[in-house]
Formats: C-alpha cells, sequence, structure tokens
C-alpha cells in the first residue's frame, strides 16, 4: 500500500487510468492495473471512480489497487472520497463538478495532492482560485464516455494552464492523439476506453508511455525490468 511520504508532488504520474462503473463492473480491474503498472511504472497512476460501489466495496477495490500498484511506483488516485484516500495513502484526489474545494479535501486527506476536473474556462478560473494542483481539462475530443458532449479541443488544455501547473487533456485520448495534446501544454493525459478496453492492457499502456516519451523529449524514465527493484 501506497503509504504517507512516499511521493513528491515534484514527480507526476504522466498516464492516469481512470476507471467508470463500466469498466469496474467488466471485472478483473486490479489484474489489469497491475498489468499496465508493470508497464508504465512510477508513469502510470490509475484513477478509482465510481458511483454505483458502496464505500465498504470502493474502500476494498482502493485497497487491492494499491497493493498491485505500490511494488510498480505507480500511483493510485481516488475521486471524490479523500476519506477513502486517506485510509489507503493515495497520493491523488481527483475532483469533479460538485466536489469539495481543494483546502477541504487536504484537511481531509492531507497526503494526497487534487487534480481539479475542468470543461469550461468558467471552471479553468474556478479551479485557479481554488488553488488546485493540477487540472484534467475536456473533454478534448469526443468521446463514448460523454456522450452529446461537444469536444472542446486542445486549446481547452492550453487554457487550463492558467489555473494549475500541470494539465492532463482527458476525453477521446489515445496513444496517437498523445503529441497533439502534448504540443498544446499537456504534462499528461487521461484515458478510459483506450487502455481498459484493450486486449491487452500492457501493451496499451506502452503504448502510451512510448509516445508520453517522444512528446516529452525523453524525460519520463522506463519503468524497471521484471524483478529488478523500483527506486
Amino acid at each position: 500500500m501506497m503509504g504517507h511520504g512516499q511521493w513528491s508532488m515534484g514527480v507526476w504520474p504522466r498516464l492516469i487510468a481512470l476507471t467508470d462503473d463500466r469498466v469496474i463492473a467488466g471485472g478483473r480491474v486490479v489484474e489489469r492495473a497491475a498489468a499496465m503498472a508493470g508497464a508504465a511504472g512510477s508513469a502510470l497512476c490509475v484513477g478509482l471512480r465510481s458511483r454505483a460501489l458502496g464505500d465498504g466495496d470502493l474502500h476494498a477495490l482502493a485497497v487491492r489497487l494499491a497493493g498491485v500498484l505500490a511494488p510498480h511506483g505507480s500511483l493510485l488516485a481516488v475521486s471524490g472520497r479523500a476519506d477513502i484516500a486517506r485510509s489507503v495513502g493515495a497520493a491523488i484526489v481527483l475532483a469533479g463538478r460538485g466536489a469539495m474545494a481543494t483546502a477541504d479535501l487536504k484537511r481531509v486527506s492531507p497526503q494526497a495532492a487534487v487534480i481539479r476536473s475542468v470543461h469550461d474556462r468558467a471552471e479553468i478560473e474556478a479551479a485557479r482560485a481554488d488553488g488546485a494542483d493540477a487540472v484534467m481539462a475536456g473533454p478534448v475530443f469526443e468521446t463514448a464516455s460523454h456522450p452529446g458532449a461537444p469536444a472542446a479541443g486542445v486549446s481547452l488544455v492550453t487554457a487550463a494552464l492558467a489555473a494549475a501547473p500541470k494539465a492532463f487533456a482527458v476525453g477521446g485520448i489515445t496513444s496517437e492523439r498523445v503529441a497533439e495534446v502534448l504540443a498544446a501544454g499537456a504534462w499528461g493525459v487521461a484515458a478510459i476506453r483506450a487502455l481498459w478496453d484493450s486486449d491487452d492492457p500492457a501493451a496499451a499502456a506502452g503504448a502510451f508511455l512510448e509516445a508520453l516519451r517522444r512528446g516529452a523529449a525523453g524525460a519520463i524514465p522506463r519503468p524497471p525490468l521484471p524483478g529488478s527493484t523500483s527506486p
């Protein structure tokens, strides 16, 4: 389990594998997360999001995810539930619409950074005033996760940098689109279907990581070889 003090906000992940209730209902979330962690190491964060799970089941899943991610140096984020983030030592709290203020989330889970979702210029300004550590901007492209929602385009990513030092692009993100959002100023990307729906989640995470490495001029460390000790 990722404990307090084992992560520094100076080293942010680049790839966030977001869950939703469809992904969780599909099963094998922990096993697929472990495969992605083995491929992406410290560049990966798994973002646990669910509206359907009860408190006990959500906490249990968070515990299991933290347990398989930590050996690879990968991080866990919990959406909205700062109390669960604190209890499992999650590195990040994801704050969507209607979430508590960043200061309140950090009072509950002081070890965690806060990534706040932004969808338009008004939410960017609100995130800036709120003092979020990073923002997740989207949907950048059309996505089945938000049917009917207009694509904001990469300009939203650029604008989101006014709110926080780090911006993650989300919404219709594939490994082929990584270069475009990095060029717009994104620090990293978040994806659901392109990772969880893959027949080979490790290969999918690896493809994202290679694209991120190319766009980041080699600044992303490679995960340790199987059997080696994570730094």
